[in-house]
């Protein structure tokens, strides 16, 4: 709980890793969802759009790590380590609320702020997430 009284509270987990003002805090976040609705051409008049379900949802992340802050230069090196796993990880949504499994599609950062021996100050990062179908074994 002394992290939550010092602010320190998830905003969002994802698996193990939590991101947070306490490591990668993200600030933007970008919840996609697209639903099926092919169509059939028909002879003589409009094509026919059928709903065929929703697709799986994708989440964007951006935000920036100060790499001087607690142990900020190996944030991205966790979740990249946690996406080399090759599965879903549970994601857990700063109020607690379970957002089921996810999978993580793809990690970007930009360094800057070269300082002495050529490390970055900050790190600008996005992570894109993908829903994980909801045949997944309890976790």
């Amino acid at each position: 709980m002394l992290g939550i009284a010092l602010g320190f509270a998830p905003m969002l987990m994802l698996g193990s890793f939590s991101f947070s003002t306490n490591t990668a805090a993200y600030q933007n976040l970008t919840r996609r969802a697209q639903f099926g609705w092919p169509t059939q051409p028909r002879y003589g008049g409009a094509p026919a759009a059928q709903f065929v379900g929703r697709e799986l949802e994708v989440i964007e992340l951006d935000g920036w790590i100060p790499t001087t802050f607690r142990a900020g230069h190996n944030q991205i090196q966790r979740l990249r380590d946690l996406a080399n796993l090759g599965t879903p990880h549970l994601l857990i949504d700063g109020v607690g609320r379970i957002l089921g499994a996810w999978s993580i599609l793809g990690i970007e950062e930009t360094t800057s702020n070269f300082a002495a021996f050529g490390l970055g100050q900050r790190q600008d990062f996005r992570i894109s997430l993908q829903e994980y179908a909801d045949d997944l074994p309890t976790i």
